[in-house]
């Protein structure tokens, strides 16, 4: 992931220790730091195809996506269809 990173975030809520926010943000929420980000931007990525009309690009690279494959390819891990496949089904 390309864009907001795990020690941004940490910095961001005041620990200077990435690994002791890393440790009690899964113990709080049950995943991982990146993986609520990866998470958070895949459902933000939904709502910006269906409001905003965004190519595929577009939005890969609005969520900091350095390319359409790689956002494709997190789409489906997350969804189980592609953004284009998503778009054909609304």
């Amino acid at each position: 992931e390309e864009g907001l990173t795990v020690e941004a975030v940490a910095r961001k809520v005041g620990y200077n220790s990435v690994e002791y926010f890393q440790r009690l943000f899964k113990k709080e929420t049950g995943v991982t730091v990146q993986e609520y980000i990866i998470d958070t931007k895949l459902n933000i990525s939904k709502d910006i195809l269906k409001t905003y009309g965004k190519s595929f690009e577009e939005v890969a690279g609005l969520l900091g996506y350095s390319n359409y494959k790689t956002f494709a390819h997190a789409f489906k891990n997350k969804f189980g269809i592609t953004p284009k496949q998503f778009m054909e089904n609304m």
